[in-house]
């Protein structure tokens, strides 16, 4: 299994752009965002991209570790 975790804000791509590209090429990959930016509308975009988990920084251990369903 592919996992990518990645930001919101970056110097050349945003996150958000990084899931889209991502996501056409490979809709089975697992994707979290770890980012400081709690707004909603960045969560939001990100669920409508099958983002697994938008974790807020600074992270909590226990949210960031991985459970299998």
């Amino acid at each position: 299994m592919d996992v990518l975790i990645t930001d919101i804000r970056m110097p050349i791509m945003d996150g958000i752009s990084l899931v889209k590209s991502l996501r056409k090429h490979n809709e089975s990959l697992k994707i979290v965002i770890s980012s400081a930016y709690g707004e909603f509308e960045y969560a939001k975009k990100a669920i409508e991209l099958g983002v697994e988990h938008y974790i807020l920084k600074p992270v909590d251990i226990e949210e960031f570790s991985y459970r299998r369903s």
